[in-house]
């Protein structure tokens, strides 16, 4: 089994660095590895204490983005081959409902306040806006020509959502209030992963093919610098560091 690389990027000086303690703010970047599947279309709850797996759920097929509710109450599991998402009790595990949505969804994101969750669908060039407490859909956004969305995050203040748009080249911005896209940056080759900085001032996306990381100027919509890094960087998660 060949598992995933990491790295660091010092969010000041915007260099890659090795994880290491001392950093205080640091830009984790997950490296797509290969891995074995043991249970296909499931979802597991991990024992974070022991390591050890307490359930295991049946979900959509091929299942790749999963978030917990802003409450905490429910954790929300897209199925790419089935083309839904699953939504399972966060404490027993139990399926508490699916909801059909676009050809391969990718990811989803929770808008803070937890009252919509928006969806991509990779292989439409879409997003699928979904009322969380009613489980359903509300919404279809279809965004610019080329779009193959991927990864997708809320800004902290509720206001935007950020999706990259894979082969497309670009990371595109929805106005919540609207339901519409206002604006496409175009950044690295095909953007994976996305996220923002806690003050919603800079955004990342992880660029697979050109093996960099675009820092994104969130006021004005601009490139303000490329980060290079390792081979096919797929994810970024922005923290404390330890």
């Amino acid at each position: 089994m060949k598992g995933p690389k990491v790295m660091t990027v010092h969010l000041t000086s915007r260099r890659a660095i090795p994880l290491v303690a001392g950093i205080v703010i640091a830009a984790l970047v997950v490296y797509f590895g290969w891995t074995s599947l043991t249970a296909p279309g499931t979802a597991s709850i991990v024992d974070v204490a022991s390591g050890k797996i307490r359930a295991t759920v049946p979900v959509g097929k091929e299942p790749e983005g999963v978030r917990v509710q802003p409450d905490g109450k429910a954790v929300w599991v897209t199925g790419e081959t089935d083309h839904n998402v699953t939504i399972l009790d966060t404490r027993t595990g139990k399926v508490l409902g699916q909801v059909e949505v676009g050809r391969r969804p990718r990811s989803l994101a929770f808008t803070p306040d937890g009252a919509r969750a928006y969806v991509t669908s990779e292989v439409d060039g879409t997003v699928w806006v979904l009322d969380v407490p009613g489980r359903k859909r509300i919404a279809l956004l279809t965004l610019p020509k080329g779009s193959k969305t991927m990864g997708s995050v809320a800004s902290p203040d509720g206001k935007r959502i950020y999706v990259s748009n894979g082969r497309g080249g670009t990371v595109s911005v929805i106005d919540v209030v609207t339901d519409s896209v206002i604006a496409s940056v175009p950044v690295g080759t095909r953007p994976w992963g996305v996220a923002v900085t806690p003050d919603g001032r800079k955004l990342y996306t992880a660029n697979g093919p050109s093996n960099d990381v675009s820092v994104v100027d969130a006021d004005r919509l601009t490139v303000e610098r490329t980060i290079s890094v390792g081979k096919l960087p797929w994810g970024v998660a922005l923290g404390e560091a330890p």
